[in-house]
């Protein structure tokens, strides 16, 4: 939600076998997400730490990884760096949060 209260996305759990995925839609209205494509997606196969934002066209706009100390030393599960391109919606970072939080059923 932004200041106003308005929902900004809409995030929606897919059941898929092989791996974990949601759709985020820039829209609040359910009779909306049967008709358009999803916004964003998130994908992360179970067993790995970390995931990818892709958009319409495939392209990765976000990626979170393990962050690693200056030595090389993997800091924990629930330690991440997060990468996102220039010019990326700053709402669309607080849905990766979110979307993070679902993958890892913190939420």
């Amino acid at each position: 939600m932004d200041l106003q209260g308005k929902v900004l996305y809409t995030i929606c759990k897919k059941k898929l076998k092989a791996f974990e995925q949601w759709d985020g839609y820039r829209t609040s209205s359910p009779s909306n997400r049967n008709k358009e494509k999803p916004g964003f997606q998130v994908k992360r196969k179970s067993g790995t730490v970390g995931y990818r934002i892709v958009n319409i066209d495939g392209h990765i706009v976000a990626e979170a990884k393990q962050k690693l100390s200056s030595s090389g030393v993997v800091l924990g599960d629930d330690v991440l760096t997060l990468e996102v391109v220039p010019h990326m919606d700053h709402s669309l970072i607080m849905a990766i949060v979110i979307v993070y939080g679902l993958i890892c059923r913190k939420m």
